[in-house]
């Protein structure tokens, strides 16, 4: 079957010959192969959908369009089942940490990026730059339209590049524009692509021949083996000649045992038997003759008939009965029907719904002014949300629901982005503030007497102004509320590089006393918006996935007081089971030094004092005692009005030195540090 197309092999495979179907594997399991283990990043996982596939493949034949791409086609059945199993495990948005050894030097980092990127991503860049296929083929394997390739092809480019050049400033490598693609020894560009990323780089995977032999063998089993009709006698008949030349009268012949024939099948050639009329047609050699005429008697006519007619009656019970046909409902639309939202850097669309049974999110898709989302959306069983930039004016979107049973619902509301309000500044007077006067000293104070000394009475300062600041009774601009739910690999309570985002994480906006006020779900790049919030406080309140636990807290409060303001809240998220922090209590011993305390008073210079400057020398005696319980001795009291905050341990006697004499009143100002 070298030379046998692939919808010759396609029409072979719905006659049930399943050599048609082992030359299709051998045709294109290295490929896909290749395919699939980069999209899903586990080669022993690549071998099992592999081989589901396959299996799908003869059951799936009728519905194939007769000018399809079978290459496409394949690729298309591939990427459906590799995105089913990611879709299971929560992989969609990035692959985990690979247990396997991963390559060394430049093809180990690319590796990296590419499975920290989004799934649909890898997927176009894997079509698109590892995997020669025409423009029609990657639309099919993708499951998009032509004319969205370009711009998928750029999204896709650009989330690798990101994710790679985040991770070479946090090793500390080159990023992906100080790189010469062309003069790297040891890897090369699989398919030249204009623009092309370092993704093209990556070497292809090979299936060893023991796993792709038995990947055949299960396939071919699979099939369903072709009908064995029951044989009647007929008279012998003359073998067909593949030629177009006269044939000559040869002796008939009984029909051999039907054996499968490997060979293309030529086109049969009508031959007329030596004694009868009859024209014999050459028949597939797996599928006996049949008998030139058979006929049934009335009775099983009639038993077929009434068999037919039990059926039909069953399936209308059972379609009356057990078959769901409950459509599903849309529970809410964000912008509203009608509504308007202000343009902000990302706006979210969203449209929850619910099925009393289960809602396909493969099938279910997010339309917005005509061109199809979906794979840029965050789809679930019970919400579909996208968010990204969206110009100035009216805009249409539309979600499709599909659930499990087929029963389609189909929603189409308008909503209108209009320009964000412009801030007017508002301009406060600063509070004036009046330092206390001190009430002066008295003109002598005896040292060696021990007369307490006048305080002073300090002058109050003028009311502060609270603050908390006082609204105006119109808000002339709104506030927003934005952030990112990630993988906390190591669980730092950080976002880092390298970890990657959570799609499908609910948060609940909440007013200040926890009622809900607005609900989104993170995107397939983790972010969440809350936009158009007018002042006030509100509380972000961020669910527990299943199977995860918060290395965050799930609940911030947040006061919304700044005009135009966008407030970031990420929330990390972690699948291991939390270590606990052992608490410690640090102990410290008191540490005291033995040094004498010089005080010295300086009079005012712009006074004329005619006394002499004092000089205090206290030597303290401290050996060493709690702090709590020092209380200072002395006796004399210094000629300070102000009380020290703390006080040495000390021990000693002053002696004054001079007694002043003043002719006027200084005010003398001194820096005293009365703690060591």
């Amino acid at each position: 079957m070298a030379t046998v197309s692939d919808q010759q092999l396609i029409q072979h495979i719905q006659q049930g010959r399943r050599e048609a179907l082992a030359h299709l594997f051998d045709r294109y399991s290295a490929d896909l192969y290749d395919f699939l283990a980069r999209l899903v990043g586990d080669r022993d996982q690549a071998a099992i959908l592999l081989e589901e596939a396959f299996t799908r493949v003869p059951g799936a034949v009728a519905g194939l369009p007769a000018r399809e791409s079978v290459q496409g086609w394949l690729y298309s059945l591939a990427r459906e089942a590799g995105l089913t199993w990611l879709r299971q495990k929560g992989w969609l948005d990035a692959l985990p940490p690979s247990e396997e050894p991963s390559a060394a030097g430049l093809g180990g980092d690319i590796w990296k990026a590419a499975r920290a990127m989004p799934a649909f991503h890898r997927a176009i860049l894997i079509v698109e730059e590892l995997h020669a296929l025409s423009p029609t083929e990657k639309a099919r394997a993708l499951g998009v339209q032509r004319t969205d390739l370009p711009r998928l092809i750029d999204e896709a480019r650009k989330s690798f590049t990101r994710q790679f050049d985040a991770q070479a400033r946090a090793e500390g490598r080159p990023t992906s524009a100080q790189i010469d693609a062309d003069r790297i020894l040891g890897l090369r560009r699989r398919i030249p692509a204009h623009g092309g990323t370092l993704f093209g780089l990556l070497p292809l995977l090979v299936m060893p021949d023991s796993l792709t032999q038995s990947l055949r063998k299960k396939v071919v089993d699979a099939m369903a083996a072709p009908p064995i009709r029951a044989r009647v006698e007929t008279p012998p008949v003359a073998e067909a000649q593949p030629t177009t030349s006269p044939v000559p009268p040869v002796t008939p012949t009984p029909v051999a045992q039907p054996q499968p024939i490997p060979q293309p099948i030529p086109t049969p050639v009508p031959v007329a038997t030596t004694s009868t009329t009859t024209v014999t047609r050459r028949r597939p050699a797996f599928i006996p003759a049949e008998a030139p005429g058979c006929n049934l008697s009335s009775t099983a006519i009639a038993a077929l008939i009434g068999l037919a007619l039990a059926v039909l009656l069953v399936s209308c019970v059972y379609l009356l009965a057990f078959r769901d046909t409950t459509v599903p409902t849309v529970d809410r639309l964000d912008p509203p029907d009608g509504g308007s939202v202000a343009m902000a850097p990302l706006i979210t669309v969203l449209a929850s719904y619910h099925d009393d049974k289960s809602v396909d999110p493969a099938r279910t898709k997010l339309l917005i002014d005509g061109a199809d989302l979906s794979p840029l959306s965050s789809i679930s069983q019970n919400a579909a949300a996208y968010s990204g930039a969206l110009a100035l004016g009216p805009h249409t979107a539309t979600v499709s629901i599909i659930d499990a049973s087929g029963n389609k619902r189909e929603t189409t509301w308008r909503f209108t982005v209009i320009p964000a309000p412009t801030p007017t500044p508002t301009q406060t007077p600063l509070p004036t503030f009046v330092p206390p006067t001190l009430t002066p000293l008295p003109t002598s104070i005896p040292l060696a007497t021990s007369t307490p000394l006048p305080t002073h009475t300090p002058v109050p300062p003028s009311p502060v102004p609270s603050a908390t600041p006082v609204l105006p009774t119109s808000t002339p601009c709104s506030v927003g509320i934005s952030g990112k739910a990630y993988n906390d690999i190591n669980g730092n309570q950080a976002r880092d590089a390298g970890e990657p985002n959570l799609s499908g994480v609910v948060l609940n906006l909440q007013n200040s006393s926890g009622g809900t006020i607005s609900t989104a779900i993170s995107d397939s790049f983790g972010t969440y918006q809350f936009a158009g919030l007018p002042f006030g406080t509100y509380r972000v309140q961020a669910a527990l996935p299943s199977g995860w636990y918060a290395t965050t807290p799930q609940i911030v409060t947040v006061n919304m007081f700044g005009c135009g303001a966008f407030l970031g809240i990420d929330f990390g998220f972690n699948q291991a089971t939390p270590t606990p922090i052992p608490s410690f209590t640090p102990t410290f011993t008191p540490i005291f030094t033995q040094t004498p305390i010089i005080i010295t008073a300086t009079p005012n210079p712009s006074a004329t004092p005619s006394f002499t400057p004092i000089i205090i020398v206290v030597t303290p005696t401290n050996t060493n005692p709690p702090p709590s319980t020092n209380t200072p001795t002395s006796t004399t009291a210094p000629t300070n009005t102000r009380t020290p905050t703390c006080a040495p341990t000390a021990t000693g006697t002053v002696t004054p030195t001079a007694t002043p004499t003043r002719t006027s009143t200084p005010t003398p100002t001194s820096t005293v540090n009365h703690c060591p």
